[in-house]
């Protein structure tokens, strides 16, 4: 059985849990007997691709953004080069995409495999597939659930409502948003399987980075759904009780304005960092942590519950979504739109240390739930399903 994926993921994402997810995929699924893997090429500078294949296969871009120009002197002069780097960039883009495309169809056209999983939600290679099947992952279903955060999110809504009801199969991360997709786009159960994430992290590989003597550990992005800024309020009493507590916020990009402005309002702009940080690094930010939070609203899944839990990481996060699927009782659960709740919680985690104990304990036993050789395995199954429903 041959499984062809595409490049949309890999394009988007310089790192992020879409393209690791796919990333696994295509490093252990020929480890399985009579599986072989595909992909159509890719430039791509995305760290999860190219830790896994040759560079003939995925071709490093060169970071124009990062490349060194110089600037007239005079603020209007910066600020026209800036435009015109931007202007660039757009451009850049734009043929990037395009190039992508077209190789990704020149490669459908050979029909050379069994199976199409596309990494995200362009249907571009829907007259293509000349009736071959083709699965669909549904990581989450935030852009229809949240609309007031997404200024264009019903393109990408409507994408998605296509190519569910046109998929053979439809892979799920929780049970959570098996149910949201049977909900808000109709599609029939017995056709959404739900396979849930793994740990992705390299444990075995620890890279130490300077830290704060005590800090609490924040993953990925702040934004929006993601209910940062009401955590922090919530965080801030306990930062400024003056016991040498921080807050790290691994990944998620650099603080905005509004949330260095945010942090001086609260006086807590000393207590609060950003690192972008390697895999390795980001094990030691883990296993070093008083405990790893989220406040978000909603997830498909939240990978960094299982990389806590292979870390050693106590888990302290919304009572919300998809998270009690995932954590079970291995996590002390808040409500993420009640302060006090949020407060109360990091009060116990931090005075009561059987408590993180116990949490470390249940969550090195829940994480076996998720190991990566059960998602493949049942990834696999899912594909086999296709093949078979074809041949019939």
């Amino acid at each position: 059985m041959k499984i062809l994926y595409d490049y949309q993921a890999f394009a988007m994402q310089k790192k992020g849990g879409v393209s690791r997810y796919f990333s696994a995929l295509i490093k252990e699924l020929p480890k399985e007997n009579e599986t072989f893997v595909d992909m159509t090429p890719v430039y791509s500078r995305n760290e999860h691709l190219h830790s896994i294949v040759s560079p003939s296969t995925a071709r490093r871009e060169k970071n124009i953004s990062s490349s060194k120009t110089t600037h007239p002197s005079t603020p209007r002069g910066l600020y026209s080069s800036l435009q015109k780097i931007k202007l660039v960039l757009i451009v850049y883009h734009y043929i990037k995409q395009a190039v992508h495309k077209v190789r990704a169809i020149r490669k459908l056209k050979l029909q050379n495999f069994d199976v199409f999983h596309p990494t995200y939600n362009d249907p571009y290679f829907l007259p293509y597939l000349k009736g071959k099947p083709f699965v669909i992952t549904i990581h989450d279903m935030i852009y229809e659930l949240f609309p007031e955060y997404f200024g264009d999110g019903g393109e990408h809504a409507r994408r998605k409502k296509l190519l569910a009801e046109k998929a053979a199969k439809i892979i799920t991360v929780s049970q959570n948003t098996k149910e949201d997709v049977v909900k808000t786009l109709g599609i029939d159960s017995e056709k959404i399987i739900v396979v849930h994430h793994a740990n992705f992290l390299d444990v075995n590989f620890m890279q130490a980075v300077p830290v704060p003597l005590r800090y609490i550990l924040h993953v990925g992005g702040r934004k929006r759904w993601k209910n940062f800024d009401f955590l922090i309020r919530a965080l801030a009493p306990v930062l400024n009780q003056g016991e040498g507590l921080s807050v790290i916020c691994a990944g998620g990009g650099m603080f905005d304005e509004s949330e260095r402005m945010l942090f001086k309002e609260l006086f807590i702009h000393t207590r609060v960092v950003q690192m972008d940080v390697s895999d390795s690094e980001l094990v030691f930010l883990y296993r070093h942590a008083e405990f790893f939070v989220s406040a978000s609203l909603y997830e498909g899944f939240g990978i960094p519950i299982v990389e806590a839990f292979a870390n050693g990481c106590p888990v302290m996060i919304s009572d919300v979504s998809c998270f009690p699927e995932i954590a079970g009782d291995a996590a002390l659960y808040f409500d993420p739109k009640n302060r006090e709740s949020i407060t109360v919680a990091i009060q116990r985690i931090l005075s009561e240390p059987g408590l993180r104990e116990t949490l470390i304990l249940k969550g090195t036993e829940r994480l076996r739930n998720f190991s990566k050789e059960k998602m493949i395995r049942e990834t696999l199954r899912v594909y086999e399903d296709c093949c078979i429903r074809k041949g019939k």
